[in-house]
């Protein structure tokens, strides 16, 4: 009869534990991880002339940086990072899509079988002509690449974890019956090596 449910529970379990072992191999070996989460910054020109800036109590950290787009003030405040114009330090509003595609474009050059061209512009995100996505955070000119590849190890860490559906209560649902059936396999195991013992 244990036997029965062992091979039972063994058969339902082969698949959760194939994929298991199959993605930790994976994670262990990491192929292409470094293009999938490699950094991206806006390229930096040399500075014509240091400002003589009026710091505030408030600021946190300031940076001054000089991009394709000119003289940029990054003010940090309460945690936050935000661009002010260098000379009246009046909040900088968004740049227009031209200006975001001038920025972008820039920056992947340093990695043009990457990124390739920029084939649209939507706010302040800019999709290349390979595939990837590239997000821009105004207030501190950092930008986020996401590819296909940065994708697929995205879905192998939700197979790796049980996270097989949108919903984190059906998640939480596989986890524990795949860690119960894990235990139950693993005690019937050992309790039919004693006995045979």
């Amino acid at each position: 009869m244990f036997k029965k449910y062992h091979r039972l529970i063994g058969l339902i379990m082969l698949i959760p534990l194939c994929l298991w072992a199959a993605t930790g191999i994976f994670f262990s070996i990491k192929p292409g991880y470094q293009e999938a989460y490699q950094k991206l910054f806006v390229k930096t020109y040399p500075l014509a002339t240091s400002l003589n800036l009026v710091t505030q109590p408030e600021w946190q950290e300031v940076r001054q940086l000089k991009t394709i787009l000119g003289e940029h003030l990054l003010v940090k405040t309460n945690n936050t990072w935000q661009q002010l114009h260098p000379h009246n330090y009046q909040t900088r509003p968004i740049a227009q899509p031209e200006q975001i595609r001038l920025l972008i474009a820039d920056a992947i050059r340093s990695d043009p079988k990457r990124y390739g061209n920029i084939a649209s512009i939507n706010g302040d995100q800019a999709s290349t002509s390979t595939g990837v996505s590239i997000s821009l955070d105004w207030g501190s000119l950092a930008l986020k690449q996401r590819g296909q590849d940065t994708e697929l190890i995205a879905s192998l860490y939700k197979l790796h974890y049980l996270q097989w559906t949108n919903s984190e209560i059906l998640n939480r649902f596989f986890e524990i019956i795949g860690l119960s059936l894990l235990v139950i396999l693993t005690l019937l195991g050992g309790w039919m090596s004693v006995r045979k013992s």
